[in-house]
């Protein structure tokens, strides 16, 4: 059995709509959905990461250290954009880690020269994956070596499937960057006529397949926002019968499985109660809906209270529209960052002195 996942982003630091302690949680579950995945792979498995083990270049200490308890237990990691950085004198945690794995981690040896890599599984499967490069052109010229690798490949073992794993885009020319390669629908045909039975695909956070299920966008296998709330998986692909199948590591629904709603909305005009009892059983809460300027106090505090009840929450995110007493404005506060200083430009007098006081008191109680 191979086993397929991608976009791990071990360390992720999400800074908005989030808490000091929130944030260390969130780490901790993105940790956590990726072990999920390790420790489905038995002993004659073949544990495949299709880029993004890391979600930032380098790291502290900490870091290096689970992505590498989670890498020792892939048999192959490609490398994503957030692995590598543009440079051909930089070394980072994934180069790091490399030294340490050896050829079970696959990056361009450099950065001006396209490149494949090749391998077989014990079963006869042929693997090729193509590892993050610094440009489209190069990306497109690498795209190529994949299928002269297969073919060069198919020589010596002309039987059982064939796989090629990819870190892009998939048709998002306009996003087609140093950061982000695209693959079009007409490469992915050529490539799948060439001889491939399956593309896996990392980078892309939201799951999808196309061309009838053989091309596959794997996704993350834990949100690291808001940008990215979808269900996630890891998928199985049966060498001897080509079966694929998708497997949930996280819903909106269930979450991590720890009994809590992985996402909740929440309309402000529900009330202190439905957004205290979101903040108890969700992982990740929006709240949506408006408030009357004069109002905006008495909802900051519902905001502080919400977090203090959120012992499991990793994000809460304020997307409300104020409305003015003269009903001829709506701001729209998307940030939590912001909403101080509408609530303060809208107030005066005493309502201001009150709101400056609570506000103090608030900062406090979060340090």
């Amino acid at each position: 059995m191979i086993i397929l996942a991608s976009d791990y982003h071990i360390g992720k630091v999400l800074r908005s709509h989030t808490t000091e302690n929130s944030r260390t949680r969130l780490q901790e579950a993105i940790l956590n959905s990726a072990m999920k995945v390790v420790e489905q792979k038995a002993e004659d498995d073949v544990l495949l990461c299709c880029g993004d083990l890391v979600d930032k270049y380098k790291n502290p200490e900490p870091v290096v250290r689970d992505a590498l308890k989670v890498a020792s237990g892939h048999d192959l990691v490609l490398s994503g954009n957030h692995d590598i950085r543009n440079r051909e004198d930089s070394f980072g945690t994934l180069d790091l880690i490399k030294e340490v794995l050896g050829d079970s981690v696959w990056c361009s040896p450099s950065i001006s020269k396209p490149c494949s890599h090749c391998a077989i599984t014990p079963k006869g499967t042929v693997i090729v994956g193509v590892p993050h490069h610094a440009s489209q052109e190069l990306f497109e010229q690498a795209l190529g070596l994949s299928i002269a690798h297969l073919k060069e490949t198919r020589k010596e073992q002309p039987e059982g499937k064939a796989i090629l794993l990819l870190h892009c885009n998939y048709e998002m020319p306009w996003e087609a960057a140093d950061s982000t390669l695209n693959l079009t629908e007409d490469l992915a045909g050529q490539l799948l006529e060439s001889g491939f039975d399956y593309i896996f695909m990392g980078h892309e956070h939201a799951p999808a397949k196309h061309f009838d299920g053989r091309l596959v966008i794997l996704g993350n296998t834990h949100p690291t926002g808001f940008g990215d709330i979808t269900d996630k998986f890891f998928y199985t692909l049966n060498e001897e019968t080509g079966e694929l199948e998708q497997h949930p590591i996280w819903t909106k629904k269930n979450g991590s499985g720890a009994g809590l709603k992985g996402y909740a909305k929440v309309d402000v005009s529900k009330g202190d109660e439905a957004l205290l009892e979101a903040a108890k059983t969700s992982e990740f809460v929006e709240v949506v809906g408006e408030v009357r300027a004069e109002d905006l106090s008495k909802y900051n505090k519902m905001l502080s209270d919400a977090w203090k009840q959120g012992k499991y929450t990793y994000a809460i995110r304020s997307n409300i529209e104020v409305v003015r007493q003269d009903m001829e404005k709506k701001v729209n506060i998307q940030s939590m960052a912001s909403l101080p200083k509408v609530i303060e430009s809208e107030l005066t007098g005493e309502m201001k002195d009150l709101f400056l006081s609570m506000l103090k008191e608030v900062e406090v109680g979060h340090e």
